[in-house]
């Protein structure tokens, strides 16, 4: 009986044993698995915010350059609304050019010569005002005779002019002075298209 007792001993600790190894083990196999699993998810946050990170820049660049492109279609917006009034503006007053001229050879030197250059269809205008006009200038030179000449230039837009003096010349061209308008309104110098 001994012998069995022994026996039965030995099988009991060597269970024992067995049940312990596996104990530690399990406890090794489960404290590396938890520190697998931590640094996975570690690993697996940071390529998410790094994600994040790259997706909200690329989100604020396309952001900026919609809102770039939207402001250069203002722009357009603008010009193209800017040109239908003045031409709808100069179609029912035409007689408008008289007042540009009178208006822009304030700032000018005037000699004893001016020349108006002009569209063809604002030449009755000009025509039926040359001495308005011709008065005008006088004040401005304190009476002194002026020579003035009206030119045609098919080149130049209705409701626009170019003055030359002996002096100055003057660009009342209608692109010019809504370049101006659009530029002192935005700010910015904004080049016109020819169309």
């Amino acid at each position: 009986m001994s012998a069995q007792k022994s026996a039965e001993e030995i099988i009991q600790s060597a269970k024992s044993s067995a049940d312990e190894i596996r104990k530690n083990a399990y406890e090794s196999g489960y404290q590396e698995g938890q520190k697998a699993a931590k640094e996975s998810a570690e690993k697996a946050i940071k390529s998410a915010e790094l994600l994040f990170e790259n997706g909200l820049k690329e989100l604020i660049s396309i952001k900026d350059k919609i809102l770039d492109q939207a402001e250069d279609d203002i722009i357009q917006l603008i010009i193209e609304i800017s040109k239908k009034l003045v031409c709808r503006e100069l179609s029912q007053n035409p007689e408008s050019i008289i007042t540009i001229i009178k208006e822009s050879i304030k700032s000018a030197k005037i000699g004893n010569e001016i020349i108006i250059k002009i569209n063809p269809k604002d030449l009755k205008i000009l025509q039926e005002h040359g001495i308005e006009l011709i008065e005008h200038f006088k004040s401005l030179t304190f009476g002194k005779s002026i020579d003035l000449k009206i030119e045609e230039d098919q080149k130049l837009s209705q409701g626009g002019c170019m003055i030359i003096t002996d002096t100055n010349i003057l660009d009342m061209t209608f692109e010019t002075r809504l370049e101006s308008l659009i530029s002192a309104i935005l700010d910015k110098d904004i080049l016109l298209e020819n169309e």
